[in-house]
């Protein structure tokens, strides 16, 4: 008769068990899935500038001087006057 009162104790306490592993495991596998969710990039807005061309050259890394050429001025005149 002792026996007999032992097993649907020891049945009940199994499917506790297992009942209690089943529901730590599904939140723990959806505490996961929330954390694979979150999004942890940082967002940065970069404006990026239209090149600056002037006749066909992109000049935004350069000095450019923009002057008149004066008349019976030489090309070589123009150049020593900025040493090159």
């Amino acid at each position: 008769m002792k026996n007999l009162s032992l097993k649907p104790i020891s049945i009940f306490v199994t499917a506790l068990v297992v009942v209690f592993a089943i529901l730590i495991l599904n939140r723990s596998s959806n505490v996961l899935t929330k954390l694979d969710d979150e999004d942890d990039s940082v967002h940065v807005n970069i404006s990026i500038q239209e090149p600056k061309i002037v006749y066909g050259m992109v000049v935004d890394d350069y000095l450019l001087i923009e002057d008149k050429i004066k008349r019976n001025q030489l090309l070589g005149d123009i150049l020593t006057e900025y040493n090159v």
